[in-house]
């Protein structure tokens, strides 16, 4: 697993101990598939934009809501272009 979605679930477990974060974890799942094989400039994996949104939504102790919007707010943009994908996206975000 990625060392920042370890991060996010630990920092999540903090202040939601008891909470289920499946739907966490399908939007990490969703984004990690809609960035597969995009990198930054830096040459790092795109995904650690999106993780680390979540990650500082997470220390602010917002709810989950939020933080999935925040894993998936580029994954969402990725519908306009991408039927396919779009689909998928609303089905898992369920």
């Amino acid at each position: 697993m990625d060392p920042l979605y370890t991060q996010l679930v630990e920092t999540i477990q903090k202040y939601h101990p008891a909470t289920d974060l499946s739907k966490v974890q399908k939007a990490y799942e969703l984004a990690a598939k809609a960035h597969e094989g995009q990198m930054r400039q830096s040459g790092e994996p795109y995904i650690i934009h999106p993780l680390n949104v979540a990650i500082i939504l997470a220390q602010l102790e917002l709810d989950l809501e939020t933080i999935e919007a925040g894993l998936n707010s580029i994954a969402s943009s990725i519908c306009c272009r991408n039927r396919a994908f779009c689909s998928s996206f609303w089905e898992a975000s369920q």
